[in-house]
C-alpha cells in the first residue's frame, strides 16, 4: 500500500494539488490556472509536487475532486466538490461535529 496521498481539486478556474505524507504532513503544495487543457495542469502539477519530494508515482494514492475531477485519467478515486470540504477535516478530526453527521 503506498504511503503517500495526492490530492488534486480541478476547479474551473485554477488547479489545486496538495501531497501528503506520514502523520497527516504535507510535503507539498501547488496551484496554477486551470486554463485549455486541464488534465494536463494537474498532471504537470502532480508531477511537480512527486519530483520535490523525490516520490515516485507508484507510491502515492491519488483522489480527484472539483468542476474537473474527471479531467485526469491517473485518479485512483474521484469526489464530488459537495462532500470534499467536509471529508478533509473529518480525515484529521474523525469525531468532528459534521463528519457524517446528520
Amino acid at each position: 500500500m503506498p504511503g503517500f496521498r495526492i490530492g488534486i481539486d480541478g476547479g474551473s478556474t485554477f488547479c489545486k494539488v496538495v501531497l501528503m505524507g506520514d502523520g497527516d504532513r504535507v510535503l507539498d503544495r501547488c496551484m496554477a490556472k486551470s486554463g485549455w487543457q486541464p488534465a494536463q495542469t494537474a498532471a504537470r502539477l502532480r508531477n511537480e509536487a512527486l519530483a520535490a519530494a523525490g516520490i515516485d508515482r507508484q507510491q502515492a494514492t491519488g483522489v480527484c475532486t472539483g468542476y474537473r475531477r474527471e479531467a485526469g485519467d491517473f485518479a485512483d478515486s474521484r469526489l464530488t466538490e459537495i462532500p470534499a470540504p467536509a471529508r478533509g477535516p473529518a480525515s484529521l478530526r474523525p469525531g468532528c461535529a459534521g463528519a457524517g453527521h446528520s
